[in-house]
């Protein structure tokens, strides 16, 4: 939230507010409404529309020119806590039983690389653009769930041609 506090001048206070809200909202997401959006779109759908509406918010947050509005995109932000259960599922649902070991190390590997890689990365991009489009970081980030939508509805779709599933 550096972002948060340099571009609208945020206390320290309400930076944690807003931490605490983003927080509070991905809880309900997961824990309340992915379940009964996936019963109703299906996992493939509720992976993209996440991953959207995730970038949506993003972008969102990278034009707010307020820190009201700024707060206000956290709520599509949040909604991109749609995305990782239902894309476990999706993955889960392509491998054996003696491969679920295996996907689970390499989905775990790969959050971690970019649990590593992500902070640096953007906060490269901040740092070279902070006096100029502080918000570059969100719209790069926005892209690569834009993209990560396409790929996985791509992906799950060839997967469901070859089995037959919706």
């Amino acid at each position: 939230m550096l972002y948060a506090g340099h571009r609208y001048a945020l206390s320290p206070l309400e930076i944690g507010l807003l931490l605490a809200m983003a927080g509070g909202l991905e809880m309900a997401v997961q824990g309340w409404l992915v379940g009964k959006v996936a019963t109703r779109l299906g996992d493939r759908r509720t992976m993209v529309v996440g991953l959207v509406l995730g970038a949506s918010g993003l972008l969102a947050m990278a034009l707010a020119p307020t820190a009201l509005w700024f707060a206000l995109a956290l709520v599509p932000n949040a909604l991109w806590a749609l995305a990782m259960p239902t894309m476990m599922s999706l993955m889960t649902a392509r491998v054996s039983e003696r491969e679920q070991g295996q996907l689970q190390g390499a989905n775990n590997s790969v959050a971690s690389i970019a649990g590593v890689a992500s902070p640096l990365f953007f906060g490269w991009v901040y740092s070279l653009t902070a006096a100029t489009d502080a918000g570059m970081s969100f719209v790069i980030a926005a892209a690569t769930l834009l993209s990560a939508a396409g790929l996985g509805f791509a992906v799950t779709s060839a997967g469901q041609r070859a089995s037959g599933r919706r």
